[in-house]
């Protein structure tokens, strides 16, 4: 969807594609017991970013972007290397880092629960920024299924 900028994504497209989701899922090992749930919540998730204003912003057009940045880094131990979701920089000049989690929350609380992942990913969140190598003003993570997210925003960000 990143890649494509959004073009072409709609609800036509994506129910086209539910098929498309439980193959690729089955190539992957998803066994055949969870595959329709696990097909459904891609689905799911997929929609939700086509249709929510906020999703489609993070995936839409927007300056030196870049999907599943993969950064390569030496270190005394070795190399390592890491995957960012998603990057780019906004129109007000911020950085932005996407990390996308698929956790699920199946409680009534959904704003606590938000909280405490946040709290959990947080090191690794200021880590991914630092990986981009660039001043980050904002980074969040996106809960799929659930209509979550949260946002960080670094010191001297907004």
């Amino acid at each position: 969807m990143a890649g494509d900028e959004l073009r072409g994504w709609d609800t036509k497209r994506i129910d086209s594609l539910r098929k498309d989701f439980l193959r690729q899922l089955e190539r992957r090992g998803v066994r055949a017991s969870e595959l329709k749930a696990c097909g459904r919540r891609c689905y799911l998730c997929t929609k939700e970013h086509a249709d929510d204003e906020a999703r489609r912003w993070l995936l839409g057009p927007q300056a030196e972007s870049r999907t599943e940045y993969r950064v390569r880094v030496h270190t005394k131990e070795g190399v390592s290397t890491y995957v960012v979701d998603r990057a780019f920089r906004a129109v007000d000049g911020a950085r932005w880092v996407v990390d996308y989690k698929t956790s699920r929350h199946e409680g009534s609380d959904v704003d606590a629960f938000l909280d405490r992942e946040r709290e959990r990913y947080r090191e690794q969140l200021k880590r991914m920024a630092r990986l981009c190598r660039v001043p980050v003003q904002a980074f969040t993570f996106r809960f799929c299924a659930d209509g979550g997210s949260r946002t960080f925003y670094a010191v001297g960000g907004r």
